[in-house]
């Protein structure tokens, strides 16, 4: 307001004054005045984007450290899992052990069944190998 005033009363004595050489630095400091009103403003406008600027990059420090803190939980989390994924397939290679063992001990018993003599019908149905299986037996 007080530059708007000041600017005024300048053109009013550059238009009232007969000077060329005082109308020139009337003129002068308007044009100088006008640049410092328009740096100014430019400045307050630096300022607010400064300060908006400011705002988001603590928005995204703040996003960027609960991302760090979700992408943490969840490595924690996958730890775990490949944990009790790696125990559990401790227990199935130690069942797939059992089971291979009883099978070779069924194959074993078929074996002396099919030597015994007993009829193939009986070890098909005692050993649940099919017939094929039973013939093929060594």
């Amino acid at each position: 307001m007080k530059d708007q005033i000041v600017r005024r009363m300048l053109r009013r004595l550059q238009g009232a004054t007969e000077n060329d050489k005082l109308k020139l630095a009337m003129e002068i400091e308007i044009e100088y005045e006008d640049f410092i009103e328009k740096n100014l403003a430019d400045n307050e406008k630096y300022k607010a984007e400064l300060l908006r600027n400011k705002k988001e990059m603590a928005e995204n420090r703040e996003e960027l450290k609960r991302k760090e803190w979700v992408l943490q939980q969840n490595r924690e989390e996958l730890q775990q899992n490949r944990e009790v994924l790696q125990q559990k397939d401790q227990v199935l290679q130690e069942k797939d052990k059992v089971l291979q063992q009883k099978d070779q001990k069924l194959l074993e018993t078929a074996k002396e069944l099919k030597r015994l003599g007993l009829p193939f019908e009986q070890i098909v149905k005692l050993t649940g190998f099919s017939f094929e299986q039973i013939q093929n037996l060594d």
